[in-house]
């Protein structure tokens, strides 16, 4: 069986994340979406990033590192799992190999920074609230990021 039919999550060892062949997503199986937008972030968004080589930005920047990768497909599979109606964020390379992971709507603005030893910050502005947020920490502090952008 494939992972969307046993609510197994999806091998993140492959770069096309497999999913079912054309299946509708409005059966919303929560690893089906999830599925696809792991996809569309990997193939156009953050495979691209991963062939940055050194120097990428003109002066000393390093390419992006393969943890830091993983790190953030792990990150963005508990939120798109978790946040149904995410969008697929916006990808920026760091110069020192990390990866920044941003989404601006019309309701305010979260910014995910992935560092070294699976640590993360991030950023949260209220729109209309007019709040503002931000923490950092290890992998197992992901709870406060799942508040924050299930309110996007």
């Amino acid at each position: 069986m494939a992972p969307s039919e046993t609510n197994e999550a999806p091998p993140l060892s492959e770069p096309a994340f497999t999913g079912r062949a054309g299946a509708s997503l409005s059966r919303k199986n929560p690893w089906q979406m999830t599925s696809e937008r792991l996809r569309e972030v990997y193939s156009s968004r953050l495979q691209p990033l991963l062939a940055l080589e050194a120097g990428w930005d003109g002066l000393s920047a390093q390419p992006i590192s393969h943890p830091a990768a993983a790190f953030l497909t792990h990150i963005l599979m508990r939120l798109f799992r978790e946040c149904r109606n995410l969008g697929v964020p916006d990808l920026t390379p760091l110069p020192s190999g990390g990866i920044q992971a941003e989404w601006h709507t019309v309701r305010g603005d979260f910014e995910i920074e992935i560092k070294e030893g699976w640590r993360f910050r991030w950023l949260f502005k209220d729109h209309i609230l007019c709040t503002e947020g931000s923490g950092e920490g290890p992998f197992r502090d992901l709870i406060p990021l799942l508040a924050v952008a299930d309110n996007l």
